[in-house]
């Protein structure tokens, strides 16, 4: 898809964005839910034990915020 777009697959604004943000659209469509799930369990798994999430591991969730005035990264 970013050939198709004219996008540079391993262009990052930053160094620790997962993906082009010029993408976010098809990144987020295709397989941004299934990898961010699975790669949040990385730091909890132990061998031999059931996964258990550490507490605030994901962030605090601000039940307050304005979603809508959210940036993406935010």
């Amino acid at each position: 898809m970013c050939y198709l777009r004219g996008e540079d697959p391993e262009f990052r604004q930053r160094v620790d964005d997962m993906v082009n943000f010029n993408m976010l659209d098809v990144a987020e469509w295709q397989y941004m839910p299934v990898y961010t799930i699975l790669e949040s369990f990385l730091p909890v798994i132990q061998t031999g034990h059931a996964p258990v999430i550490k507490p605030e591991h994901f962030g605090i969730y601000d039940v307050l915020a304005d979603c809508s005035k959210l940036t993406i990264r935010e």
